[in-house]
């Protein structure tokens, strides 16, 4: 037998606690309230005027137009299913501008006001591949019915314009 060594042998010693030194809290300081500086003119809040309410029948009217419009623009539709809802030289330009295709066209949203009982202007953003465009058409009711008289896009530098002029829509 070997002989045992007690050098092989390891001892454990117990570590001292360690306690984090204890810090004398400070009392927070308050300063006093600081005045917001005042801007050179003083202009009276806005008075909130309340806007007409939109009619329903202008504003559904002006969403599916909208969306038919840009089915046409993007070749899912053909331009004569618009001949009931636009004039003449706004399907003689809707029908140009869909020469080409844009099948990643969509309405992002749709914004209606009525200056008139009979008039309606309707603002629509559309993006096309992570772009936006804007389209604005007037509305105009007649004989019970909404049409579309004036048509603006803007594509990029351009401008196309169709229909009859407006102050609304130059």
């Amino acid at each position: 037998m070997a002989a045992r060594r007690d050098t092989d042998q390891v001892q454990l010693h117990l570590a001292p606690v360690a306690v984090a030194p204890a810090l004398k809290l400070l009392q927070p300081r308050y300063l006093e309230p600081v005045q917001q500086p005042l801007l050179p003119w003083s202009a009276p809040e806005p008075e909130v005027v309340p806007t007409a309410t939109v009619d329903a029948a202008a504003r559904m009217t002006a969403t599916r137009l909208a969306g038919a419009m840009i089915e046409v623009l993007r070749g899912r539709r053909p331009p004569f299913h618009l001949v009931p809802h636009v004039t003449r030289p706004v399907l003689e330009k809707v029908r140009e501008f869909a020469e080409q295709p844009r099948p990643d066209l969509r309405v992002a949203s749709v914004h209606v006001q009525l200056p008139t009982d009979d008039v309606a202007e309707a603002a629509v953003r559309l993006t096309l591949q992570e772009q936006s465009r804007a389209l604005a058409m007037r509305l105009e009711r007649r004989r019970g019915r909404w049409r579309v008289t004036v048509l603006e896009i803007a594509w990029g530098e351009r401008v196309v314009r169709a229909g009859s002029g407006s102050p609304g829509l130059r």
